[in-house]
């Protein structure tokens, strides 16, 4: 709910401590400034008295819940958007880059409509300052981290004229002719050919990985005939369907199937990308229909050698030094319930973790992997590819329902190991959502 307060001169310093954790905010939790053109709201903070805009977005949904995308590739399309009986159009680009609830040349927020910044520009609390912007309409955010009860604040401004001039900062970037999408210290290269498959993970400059590999068990039959069906990376077939472009958070779909021989293909599933500032989270498809019994993947990725020297996961005491770690063999089968494993080195850390959301709980088994492939060769290839092979086994049971289920696996990264407080901060955003509480100042 909203709560509507006379505005009075009002200051806080921030004591919030997270810095890496995107914040995103509906329409619905801010409904005083809904119904307004987008182009003319602004996000602001104070530091040191002075408040300034900082960089946001603002991801619209249509009707039907789904995303409005800023481009839409037309060649991977086009098929798509027939009727295959009639021929005739079922979706046009004009309809999956514009919100149909929207009047025609003009883009509202609306209450499916979401606000996204990250928490490193929230600011203290100035509403003195705040009054003076001029804005038509003014709702203050308090970010509070349920932790520790730090807090933050931004403020959410409308402005029918006037309106302040844009941050100019960019965190993310996405370059589709490159297939590269970029952060202040990474970059994602994907491969032309495979939606799914990464060509190279670059940290602070330095090309941190050999490979991604997913490995799969598709366990299918009738009565007592079993068949067993096995598929990689490559297997994966699919398109690219839609890129939002944002300064906060690029969303790449990809429409995915795998493709498991004799002309078996599982149905095609609307695949989601995350990457943001400090992380990224990645879809792993499962699709179970019958007569499929059990799915099992490996995703994993290869990390070169040179680049890490230890380990961490949930519930080992002590790091791991990788060089002690039995060659070809899943480390880890001792700690089963580890949510979570840290990669570290003299520049570089990475945490990987596998998001299950609450409707799959229960019913997917989850268990963390890690070997050293030292003398292991990478996939199909015969050359060997040296390098610490990292990541998750992911389990259907007899409790999963049959159909399409997409789950992410999350990647955090940094290039200080040694970063204060980078490990808790990462495992708070795994786990422990910051909290909003919108105070509209004046509507």
């Amino acid at each position: 709910f909203l709560l509507v307060l006379p505005l009075v001169c009002s200051a806080e310093h921030r004591s919030l401590t997270r810095s890496i954790d995107p914040i995103e905010v509906s329409g619905f939790e801010v409904s005083d400034i809904t119904n307004t053109d987008i182009s003319n709201l602004r996000v602001l903070a104070s530091r040191d008295g002075k408040l300034a805009p900082i960089p946001f977005q603002i991801d619209q949904k249509n009707s039907d819940d789904d995303w409005v995308w800023s481009v839409v590739p037309e060649s991977d399309v086009a098929d798509d958007l027939f009727d295959d009986e009639t021929s005739s159009p079922i979706y046009s680009q004009e309809d999956l880059t514009r919100d149909n609830q929207d009047p025609s040349g003009r883009d509202i927020f609306d209450a499916n409509d979401v606000v996204l910044f990250v928490a490193k520009d929230a600011g203290d609390q100035d509403r003195e300052s705040a009054s003076l912007l001029g804005a038509e309409k003014l709702v203050e955010l308090n970010i509070v981290d349920p932790a520790d009860q730090g807090n933050g604040w931004v403020y959410l401004a409308y402005f029918d004229s006037d309106a302040p001039a844009l941050s100019d900062i960019h965190y993310v970037r996405h370059e589709p002719d490159k297939f590269r999408v970029s952060g202040p210290e990474h970059e994602f290269l994907y491969s032309p050919d495979h939606v799914m498959v990464l060509d190279d993970f670059r940290l602070g400059g330095a090309s941190i990985i050999a490979g991604n590999r997913i490995r799969g068990m598709v366990e299918a039959g009738i009565g007592p005939v079993t068949l067993n069906i096995e598929f990689s990376e490559q297997t994966i077939q699919g398109y690219n369907a839609g890129y939002i472009n944002g300064p906060i958070r690029i969303i790449r779909r990809s429409i995915e199937h795998i493709r498991l021989g004799a002309g078996i293909t599982s149905p095609d599933v609307n695949c989601d990308h995350f990457h943001y500032p400090w992380h990224a989270e990645i879809p792993i498809l499962i699709s179970k229909w019958l007569p499929v019994r059990q799915v099992s993947i490996q995703a994993t990725l290869i990390y070169r050698e040179p680049i890490f020297t230890r380990v961490e996961a949930e519930g080992i005491a002590k790091p791991i030094l990788l060089a002690s770690v039995f060659k070809n063999k899943n480390f880890l089968t001792a700690n089963p319930e580890a949510k979570w494993i840290k990669l570290a080195g003299d520049e570089a850390s990475i945490i990987n973790s596998i998001i299950i959301p609450e409707e799959h709980k229960g019913h997917l088994e989850v268990s963390p992997y890690l070997a050293n492939i030292k003398d292991a060769p990478y996939a199909d290839s015969a050359i060997p590819v040296p390098g610490i092979e990292a990541g998750f086994m992911i389990n259907t049971t007899d409790k999963t329902p049959y159909g399409n289920h997409v789950i992410h696996s999350v990647f955090l990264f940094s290039v200080d190991r040694n970063r204060k407080g980078y490990r808790e901060n990462a495992v708070k955003l795994l786990r422990q959502k910051l909290v909003v509480n919108p105070i509209t100042l004046a509507q």
